[in-house]
């Protein structure tokens, strides 16, 4: 695995050069008084959760082998865990807020140590640093399941979470394990491992500006990419008939190269997305092909264009964009923008149309993982994510960060959130035909290489008879990473 890190490093930097050359739960149970002997667990077979049609279905009761947890309930007090997050501002205020809650109140006198580590790739990079100096690494950390998956690949690190989940004294409910989304609660799952609980979910989407579009003639929303097409290049048009120079060539949709805006298209366009399967998956596909090509006759034909902001909000509310494309975070921004600059338009947030108007949506996010530790302190660690996983917990994480609930307890306690935010209520529809990110480790370096290809792609020197050559290349590069 070693030898896969530097092939995988290797590879994107010589395909960055090449580029180069081209541009210019619920509460704690008490601890039983008195014991000394280590608490008895249960490890059970992962059983599929519901499907997304039927949430509220029930899990079947799991056969139970009792085996011994070697961990002494009594030693729990005065064990201080470290939780690293990749959350700041609000959300990271939440979290402390909420680890001063359990360090006040829980039963045990387990003491939590929050850590802001500087987004995702500040937790990750933070660990890694700490492995490499073999010092201690955090106990508890919020990460996307691909990091989680590297380090128990790599270093065998992340501890298996369903010795704790289907604990007789400690674990979670059948009901609980069935009240979080089976989409968010299975993307943690890999080889019968649950490595994670979902924290957090978010996905992307399109914002839109429907009085703007109304004037220009359109009644609805585009369902399909072809009504996209035309609502964006009327934009353009606009835009180009009215008496200011400036803003010619604004107006359709901005660009945006990140790979999972470039996964929602291939969505929307019916491609097969990777999974764990990198290794067998091809980028080369008529879907991901005509995906690519109406992505470029957007941009050819200037209904679309680059943006010279580092961020869309004041082109939107300027009525310099019909459509972007953001995150469910990005929703206060762009509300706080458009009060602003004092423009009454209403805007909504859309899925990316297809062809055939497939409407469904990509979802992702950090997960809470736990780092092999004492078992006593893994037992703290799980005590605690079990804790922040209550829904009334999970409901002060979503109002923090836009965020998808991760539960249906938890969108029915936000009736009141829906409804000063009727953009953010409008992803919730969404949620049971969600389709969940790549979990593979080798995301973390292919969607690198898959943003870099969709930047080529807009490039003038590229024509879309290049297109196959270039996903081919895509698909190489990806083969490498396994030799």
């Amino acid at each position: 695995m070693k030898a896969r890190k530097i092939i995988s490093i290797s590879i994107l930097l010589a395909f960055s050069l090449v580029l180069a050359a081209c541009q210019t739960a619920n509460p704690p149970t008490q601890p039983a008084s008195g014991t000394k002997e280590p608490g008895t667990v249960s490890i059970v077979t992962p059983l599929p959760l519901a499907s997304p049609a039927s949430p509220k279905e029930t899990v079947p009761t799991p056969t139970v082998i009792s085996v011994q947890l070697q961990a002494d309930p009594e030693k729990l007090r005065g064990l201080v865990i470290q939780f690293w997050h990749p959350w700041s501002g609000k959300a990271a205020q939440t979290f402390a807020d909420l680890a001063y809650e359990f360090n006040t109140t829980n039963l045990w006198g387990i003491y939590v140590e929050p850590v802001a580590a500087g987004g995702v790739g500040g937790v990750y990079d933070g660990v890694n640093a700490l492995l490499t100096e073999q010092e201690a690494t955090p106990h508890v950390v919020a990460a996307p399941i691909e990091q989680l998956l590297a380090w128990q690949q790599d270093e065998n690190i992340v501890i298996d979470l369903n010795p704790y989940i289907f604990s007789t004294e400690y674990g979670l409910t059948n009901d609980q394990r069935n009240d979080f989304q089976p989409a968010f609660w299975e993307h943690d799952q890999v080889d019968g491992r649950q490595l994670g609980i979902p924290a957090q979910r978010t996905t992307r989407v399109l914002f839109y500006n429907q009085s703007w579009a109304e004037e220009l003639g359109f009644d609805q929303p585009p369902a399909t990419s072809a009504e996209f097409q035309a609502q964006a290049c009327a934009a353009a048009q606009a835009l180009l008939d009215d008496d200011d120079t400036q803003n010619d060539g604004l107006g359709g949709y901005i660009t945006n190269i990140d790979p999972l805006t470039t996964l929602s298209w291939m969505l929307a366009f019916e491609a097969d997305l990777p999974d764990l399967d990198f290794e067998k998956y091809s980028f080369r596909s008529d879907e991901t092909e005509d995906m690519f090509i109406f992505q470029r006759s957007l941009f050819d034909e200037d209904c679309a264009w680059n943006s010279r902001l580092p961020e869309p909000y004041e082109y939107f509310a300027n009525r310099q964009a019909l459509f972007y494309s953001g995150t469910l975070q990005d929703l206060t921004m762009q509300a706080q923008t458009s009060r602003r600059l004092g423009n009454p338009d209403q805007w909504i947030i859309l899925p990316f149309p297809g062809p055939e108007g497939n409407r469904k949506i990509l979802t992702y996010g950090p997960s809470f993982g736990i780092l092999v530790a004492s078992p006593e302190e893994q037992l703290a660690s799980w005590l605690f994510i079990r804790w922040l996983s209550v829904p009334r917990n999970q409901v002060d994480l979503v109002e923090s960060t836009d965020a998808l609930p991760v539960s249906q307890t938890a969108i029915q306690m936000l009736d009141e959130y829906q409804r000063r935010f009727p953009q953010w209520a409008a992803s919730l529809n969404w949620i049971p035909d969600a389709q969940t990110a790549p979990r593979a480790a080798e995301w973390r370096i292919i969607r690198r290489m898959l943003e870099d290809l969709t930047w080529q792609l807009y490039q003038p020197y590229v024509i879309p008879s290049d297109f196959p050559k270039y996903l081919k290349e895509l698909d190489e590069m990806t083969a490498e990473l396994f030799e």
